[in-house]
């Protein structure tokens, strides 16, 4: 349904012009929010997409390449590639956070217009009407969901390049030791951990600037 469909410009939906053009600010506004999270929503696909197409090479590979040593340096160099656009589409997910923060907010700004304009609609909007609401820290939006699935597979992603490193390592170790695949495990582990925290750690920074600004 387009915009002339639902707000006929010969036909006012009220009498009163400043009801009119906020309701159609209100969809215009809700059309660009939903845009906004399905096209999110596309870039996962294709990060889960370009994630699959990768395994499925290596796994290809892996029955082709009979030299361990060739495959593990070819696997580290494609895992390294996903790992790059992995971040880039982590990096895009928190500004579509904040593109879809700053919708939210407009909607809100409505919100108050029509609260003050009839007092009886307050209590039934989501949050209350005002100018500075939601906050970006908050999970306020769909998009939470797609940084949280964006940051974990990242950090699997390096954790895995993380052990091939010191896979290659240990082969070339003179003196190989079994106990050393433990501890790759667990600096594996502890590198999933790290890359998960440091992923919060940064949109939160993110959205820490994004709120200051907002305020100034």
């Amino acid at each position: 349904m387009t915009e002339d469909e639902s707000f006929p410009l010969d036909k006012p939906i009220s009498n009163d012009n400043e009801v009119t053009v906020m309701c159609r600010e209100h969809e215009r506004i809700s059309s660009l929010y939903l845009q906004d999270q399905e096209m999110g929503e596309k870039i996962i696909q294709l990060l889960v997409l370009v994630l699959s197409v990768g395994a499925t090479l290596l796994i290809g590979l892996y029955q082709i390449i009979n030299d361990i040593e060739i495959f593990l340096w070819i696997s580290l160099g494609c895992i390294s590639i996903i790992l790059f656009l992995g971040l880039m589409t982590f990096q895009r997910l928190v500004k579509r956070h904040i593109r879809c923060t700053e919708y939210l907010r407009a909607i809100n700004k409505i919100h108050c217009f029509f609260s003050l304009k009839f007092p009886s609609l307050k209590e039934h909007f989501y949050w209350l009407p005002c100018k500075d609401e939601p906050h970006f820290l908050r999970n306020s939006t769909m998009s939470v969901g797609l940084k949280r699935i964006a940051s974990l597979i990242n950090s699997i992603i390096f954790a895995i390049l993380v052990c091939i490193s010191l896979y290659i390592i240990y082969i070339y170790i003179p003196a190989q030791n079994k106990l050393l695949f433990i501890i790759i495990a667990i600096i594996g582990i502890i590198s999933f951990f790290s890359a998960f925290f440091l992923h919060r750690k940064y949109e939160n920074a993110v959205f820490g600037r994004a709120e200051e600004e907002s305020k100034g």
